[in-house]
């Protein structure tokens, strides 16, 4: 190697190295002027943020208040109705209050089918928060994993500027040739390509975090205040990621469990409520009666009124409430389904579950020690490079 071109490579790795140095760095110390102006959003501020203002919620609640309101509806008296009559014969004014009532039993089953009611929803609508939270607690663990997926790639797409540079300079010092700066450009457009549909990935990743807490995604408002930390030591990075990981798999876990217990009991709330309609139905073989009472007037006869005092009863002449009750019990039939399948969606749910997370906390532990050998390697092949102990192809393989 002549002398000139040592003094090139001595002056290249000046000027490079800050730029290495900043791209080896980690997520948190290289977030961008945009991110810094947006909202930091840790996980727990997600979750929250997302059961208080995601429409979700919004429908949950709604559904709750409509639970209570036909509790209220069970609850509730019929109104009398007041009829007056006029006619020329003695007594001329009629006046009657019809009081209608239930049949015996008919109100009880009525309020327990209401409350049988309000007890699913209640549980549907924890079902609801808690499928809510895992969504947003896995759009951001997403987040965060294309967020760092980005960071590797931009610094492949850093190192692949810093390798066309040194090949140019080689290729001028007479140590290169052109085949040699071709190739380093091919890798720097390929490596550029790559880091800028990963920056897209991550955005759009953020942009589906938005969505689930109630923000529009028509423009990045949030920033990531959670990252994850991508350390020069391979260990460090295993034992930090798989602990959290494991740690947070173990929560939602629990989590999972807790959600899946609670719509199975939901469903099974269903059937109760079932059985008591049908009950009801039942007793309506006959309408309810009503309770008459009333006066006359208007009859010199006598100087005074004329109470009075009836029953009415209906007749069940054209039907017996046949076609409530089969739709009652078919309804009742369609929830005992209901509750047979969900126990089954739920178990292979949380069974597949469990295999994913079994494996992906496996992968973790593998890929943190690749990238951290992986960003040894390749920052050792451009040390060698440079100093022209490697051929470019070795570089661009590392």
């Amino acid at each position: 190697m002549t002398f000139m071109s040592r003094t090139l490579f001595a002056v290249c790795a000046l000027v490079f190295a800050p730029t290495l140095s900043t791209a080896q760095s980690s997520p948190g110390s290289t977030r961008t002027q945009a991110d810094q102006s947006r909202m930091p959003v840790s996980r727990d501020d997600a979750i929250r943020i997302a059961l208080e203002r995601s429409p979700r919620g919004a429908i949950a609640r709604a559904d709750s208040a409509a639970a209570v309101a036909i509790v209220l509806l069970a609850r509730q008296f019929e109104n009398p109705a007041l009829s007056a009559s006029y006619s020329k014969s003695e007594p001329k004014a009629h006046f009657s209050l019809d009081i209608p009532f239930d049949w015996p039993g008919l109100r009880q089953a009525r309020l327990a089918a209401a409350n049988s009611g309000v007890t699913a929803n209640s549980l549907r609508t924890a079902y609801g928060r808690a499928v809510l939270a895992l969504d947003v607690d896995t759009a951001y663990t997403r987040a965060q994993a294309l967020s760092a997926r980005s960071l590797l790639t931009t610094r492949t797409a850093q190192g692949g500027d810093s390798l066309l540079t040194i090949a140019r300079l080689r290729r001028d010092a007479g140590d290169a040739s052109d085949l040699d700066v071709e190739l380093a450009r091919v890798f720097a457009g390929q490596s550029a390509n790559a880091a800028s549909n990963d920056s897209l990935s991550a955005l759009s990743a953020r942009m589906v975090l938005q969505s689930l807490i109630g923000l529009s995604a028509d423009s990045a408002q949030i920033a990531l205040s959670e990252t994850m930390a991508l350390t020069d030591s391979g260990a460090a990075f295993t034992s930090n990621a798989t602990t959290s990981a494991m740690a947070g798999a173990g929560t939602m876990n629990s989590a999972s469990a807790n959600s899946l217990s609670a719509i199975v009991s939901a469903a099974e709330r269903d059937v109760e409520a079932a059985n008591y309609r049908v009950l009801v139905e039942q007793r309506r073989r006959i309408a309810a009666p009503s309770l008459s009472i009333g006066f006359e007037a208007v009859d010199p006869s006598t100087k005074g009124l004329l109470p009075t005092i009836g029953l009415a009863l209906p007749l069940p002449l054209f039907n017996r409430n046949s076609a409530s009750i089969q739709v009652a019990q078919a309804e009742l039939a369609r929830a005992r389904a209901n509750v047979a399948l969900v126990r089954l969606d739920q178990a292979n749910a949380l069974a597949g579950a469990e295999r994913d997370a079994t494996a992906a906390r496996a992968r973790l532990a593998r890929s943190a020690g690749l990238v951290a050998s992986a960003n040894r390697v390749a920052a050792l092949s451009l040390i060698a490079y440079r100093e022209g102990a490697t051929p470019l192809a070795s570089a661009l393989d590392a």
